[in-house]
């Protein structure tokens, strides 16, 4: 689906809260590896849903930001449950249920706008409106009309995307799907929207150029080094960004053309940088990789931060860490 990207104004004390809480919605997502975009994708949708409903515009941005947030609670469901191709025990279900009041206190009780909507939808996109939703039953107008804007962005984004489960659907198929659920579960006037939307090819349509492959490599490093995949990288000369997910954190390293070019960790960059996601990525265990085609035009000169070949950027990493190993392992912790 084409969808793009809404921007938020918000003061720096906000951005930087929302930014926190992004990345770890982001690793959320990375945990269900066939999620790719999946929050983007629902807070564009959800945005698009209230317009046709007449939501003023100034909110619209609000509510593509905090609707990307509704899962949040998910990074704390084991993968066994979150990744089960089959149906859900009941114990299983209400583990999964429990990722509301995680995704709660994970939010904590920041006042920043977008923030507290986040809060709103999480409590309340499953709810639905016959009653038989979670975690608090509610029926029809009881439910806040946004939990009902983003649960029927969030199904439609899941049943036309693959899951563990099965095959994604067709829009078509997709869309009778909502249609059917009207006054069911879901609330009338916004599958009237939705529907609305879907109509509106200006909006949303097939796009083919989304089955392009997006990821070249994906794992988990307790099969293979960080050395190994960097080599490995390197002799096939291609480009990308490396990423690193260790809990809610991702580090990454800048390789173009078999050319590692930056790393990036916290607020450290260069080679100091690729050294401690090396230290660190071998003092955890399990670490997940992603790596992501290039993105954009070849890198500049100015760009370039590291100028050592790969061979010899590996030995300089293996010998400090060798050397310095107790410095780095409470410098990266």
């Amino acid at each position: 689906m084409k969808y793009a990207a809404l921007s938020l104004d918000l003061n720096q004390a906000d951005r930087r809260w929302l930014d926190v809480v992004a990345s770890v919605s982001k690793a959320a997502e990375f945990r269900r590896n066939f999620e790719a975009d999946h929050n983007q994708r629902v807070g564009y949708y959800s945005a698009l849903i209230s317009k046709k409903l007449g939501i003023p515009e100034e909110q619209l941005k609000l509510i593509s930001q905090a609707a990307q947030l509704h899962d949040l609670g998910t990074i704390f469901v084991p993968e066994n449950i979150l990744l089960k191709k089959g149906k859900l025990s009941q114990e299983e279900f209400e583990v999964m249920k429990s990722h509301v009041g995680l995704g709660l206190n994970l939010l904590g009780n920041s006042q920043s706008p977008v923030i507290k909507m986040a809060r709103l939808i999480i409590e309340t996109h499953h709810e639905a409106w016959d009653g038989s939703g979670y975690p608090m039953g509610l029926r029809g107008l009881k439910i806040p009309l946004l939990g009902q804007i983003v649960a029927v962005a969030d199904v439609f984004d899941t049943l036309t995307n693959d899951q563990p489960y099965r095959s994604a659907w067709p829009v078509t198929k997709a869309v009778h799907e909502i249609k059917s659920q009207s006054g069911k579960k879901f609330d009338p006037q916004v599958v009237d929207a939705f529907s609305k939307v879907i109509d509106d090819s200006s909006y949303l349509q097939e796009d083919t150029s989304q089955k392009k492959r997006e990821v070249l490599l994906r794992g988990k490093l307790d099969k293979i080094s960080i050395f190994d995949l960097l080599n490995l990288i390197s002799q096939n000369s291609q480009s990308g960004l490396l990423k690193f997910y260790m809990g809610v954190s991702v580090y990454a390293i800048l390789i173009y053309e078999g050319k590692v070019i930056d790393a990036e960790f916290n607020l450290l960059r260069g080679e100091e940088a690729l050294v401690r996601i090396a230290a660190k990525t071998d003092m955890v265990t399990k670490v997940k990789f992603v790596f992501e085609l290039w993105q954009g035009d070849p890198p500049s000169s100015d760009m370039i931060t590291i100028k050592k070949t790969v061979n010899q950027l590996l030995f300089d990493v293996a010998v400090k860490i060798d050397h310095d190993i107790e410095g780095l392992r409470k410098s990266v912790f």
